[in-house]
């Protein structure tokens, strides 16, 4: 006698079994399955979100994906991965290579988005300052990492490594000098014209010449029929220049350039020159600096209006 083949059965845990039937809907397997898959993603990437750091999102997302299983086996008494449309699914010799080519392609589709987007788009700039600022500031190891870091925090580095706690309205007669110097190159004739700047670099080549290289902001100011100020032209560049100091204490401005590229800024700033040009180029024009520059600007148009 054929005996006859018993139907598979997909895996229940009893002890979740009720006597008494229930209407209540449980959710189909394909429902718990692509929520136990997506639960982790999410909830990894709103943890982030909401400032979590370290391994926490992948612990919370863990825990998370683990709760959404554990629901369902309250709710269905069994687990979706256990069903018999799925246990031939992945006993099928394609279902590997499938899935493979799936998450490949995805990956790359991502990618790519995210690198064009981070690339050309500005508002990521602060986020990916912010990553880095977090991730090299939390354990500083060497000197360039500390002044990366005082740099980003708006505070001005001395040679020394130590933060330079001078005002900026109250700044050494080498920022007076560039400062004058960029506003009258860049607005020249123009009645009413200030400027701020950031050091990035500087090299003192003797005790009455250095080298100086600064991210600049200079802008043009008018009056309205309020005498209120009112931005004619606004310019923000990185600047190389060789500094000397006259026997008044002065500085002087012997070559400049606002170009990191040219031949002008190699002159000026002689051997840390592709040093500063490296600087410049990871640093960037950062849109907080540059609003932190303009506010500097305005406040100094605003006490010569007061004079």
């Amino acid at each position: 006698m054929q005996r006859r083949k018993r139907k598979r059965k997909g895996f229940r845990l009893s002890w979740f079994k009720t006597k008494k039937k229930t209407t209540r809907w449980k959710g189909t397997p394909n429902f718990w399955a692509v929520l136990t898959i997506f639960i982790f993603p999410i909830t990894l990437l709103v943890t982030d979100w909401l400032g979590f750091e370290h391994l926490w999102p992948f612990i919370i997302s863990l825990i998370a994906s683990i709760t959404i299983l554990a629901i369902e086996i309250m709710v269905r008494g069994r687990i979706w991965i256990f069903e018999d449309e799925y246990i031939e699914y992945f006993h099928h010799t394609e279902t590997p290579k499938r899935i493979f080519l799936i998450a490949a392609g995805s990956l790359l589709i991502l990618e790519t988005a995210l690198i064009l987007v981070v690339t050309l788009d500005r508002r990521f700039d602060d986020a990916l300052l912010a990553l880095v600022h977090k991730k090299e500031c939390a354990l500083v190891q060497n000197e360039e990492a500390q002044a990366m870091c005082r740099f980003l925090q708006g505070e001005n580095i001395i040679k020394d490594g130590t933060v330079d706690q001078i005002p900026a309205t109250k700044k050494d007669s080498s920022g007076f000098a560039l400062r004058q110097y960029a506003g009258e190159q860049w607005f020249e004739n123009e009645p009413l014209v200030t400027c701020a700047e950031r050091k990035i670099d500087e090299e003192f080549i003797d005790s009455t010449s250095e080298q100086q290289a600064n991210i600049m902001t200079c802008t043009s100011w008018k009056l309205n029929d309020d005498q209120k100020l009112q931005v004619k032209a606004t310019r923000t560049a990185f600047t190389g220049a060789l500094l000397s100091r006259a026997n008044d204490g002065l500085y002087r401005v012997l070559s400049w350039s606002d170009d990191p590229n040219s031949k002008e800024w190699a002159v000026a700033l002689g051997g840390i020159s592709t040093r500063a040009r490296r600087r410049a180029a990871s640093i960037g024009v950062l849109e907080e600096l540059r609003t932190i520059l303009y506010a500097e600007s305005l406040g100094r148009a605003q006490e010569q209006i007061e004079k």
